[in-house]
């Protein structure tokens, strides 16, 4: 089938063994019919010419076969070879997307232990440290950028980090809408005044990142191209409408998960739990994350990062309620 393909130049199969099966027959006619003919022509008219006209004739036809068919038989050998560099090509390019992004994890393992271990730090100055709130970002900002660091290394793509932490403001009898702030990057050229998102804040419900797991209880939020997820309701409240008709996205690519207490074994993942917050990893890049192996690594992180974040927020708490009872009532 193959001769038949590449002696064709492409063409059916069976278009090429038509043409090989015409050149053999034609050369074995030519084989077998010469000599007798020679034969016959020497003893009906006894002319030296006529056989030397025959032979030469006979030679004519039999190199012109061999030659088409060694042409075609070239052209085949030189497809087959292409065909092969291809498959090879192909080859190298799948094992390379296999075992090329998995052999990244390993060296990510550095950066990550690194992170577990500055955030391990902020964990103590709440505990037995200082208790301050700038000795606390400071370490969760580190423990941020070596996560970033570590995504970075398992996508091959720019990653940034951040922790955005859940709040309700009360007005009078009414509870607004919950929101959302970002209490620290991994990026500082990205930081804002957290007292200036705190006071604006973002609604979870103009989210769907938030929303999805806030109010639909979600395990995470991932997506590999958001952009195109436009078209399916999806919802950010940093892309306005000139950003979504530029298409000038910072991020493309995101996963997000809830910082809250680990279900215990053997519960349903249907039952709900206290959100304090969001761990959001995202890149420029599309198709960056891998769910089954990606999604693991943040909710790890967040188990550890929940006893750190809760001890955080119940000092504040306590500092809050400590200084409004010592401030004097008029």
């Amino acid at each position: 089938m193959r001769f038949a393909q590449s002696l064709t130049g492409g063409t059916t199969d069976g278009r090429g063994s038509r043409t090989i099966a015409i050149l053999t027959t034609s050369s074995a006619v030519v084989s077998i019919v010469t000599p007798i003919a020679s034969v016959i022509a020497i003893l009906l008219k006894p002319d030296s010419r006529v056989p030397a006209i025959v032979l030469g004739a006979y030679l004519c036809l039999l190199t012109t076969a061999l030659l088409l068919l060694l042409i075609r038989n070239d052209r085949r050998h030189h497809n087959e070879i292409i065909a092969q560099e291809r498959f090879h090509h192909d080859q190298v390019i799948e094992q390379e997307l296999r075992t090329g992004r998995a052999s990244r994890y390993a060296p990510a393992m550095v950066p990550l232990r690194k992170a577990y271990g500055c955030l391990g730090n902020a964990t103590w100055t709440m505990v037995e440290g200082d208790g301050s709130e700038e000795s606390f970002i400071r370490h969760l900002r580190d423990a941020l950028q070596f996560l970033a660091e570590a995504f970075s290394l398992v996508t091959d793509q720019p990653c940034r980090t951040v922790i955005k932490m859940t709040y309700v403001q009360v007005q009078g009898m009414h509870i607004r809408d919950p929101l959302v702030y970002t209490l620290c990057r991994s990026d500082e050229s990205d930081a804002i005044e957290p007292s200036e998102e705190v006071r604006n804040g973002d609604s979870i419900r103009n989210n769907s990142d938030f929303r999805q797991i806030f109010e639909g209880n979600a395990h995470c939020f991932f997506c590999n191209d958001l952009p195109a997820e436009l078209a399916n309701g999806y919802q950010n409240s940093h892309w306005d409408s000139a950003t979504i008709k530029s298409g000038d996205f910072r991020y493309r690519s995101a996963i997000v998960w809830p910082i809250a207490r680990a279900r215990p074994l053997g519960t349903q993942n249907h039952e709900r739990r206290e959100v304090i917050g969001f761990l959001c990893v995202d890149t420029p890049a599309v198709g960056a994350f891998n769910e089954t192996f990606d999604v693991p690594i943040g909710t790890a992180f967040c188990g550890v990062l929940h006893l750190a974040l809760h001890r955080f927020r119940a000092s504040q708490t306590a500092d809050v309620r400590a200084t409004t009872e010592k401030t004097p009532e008029h």
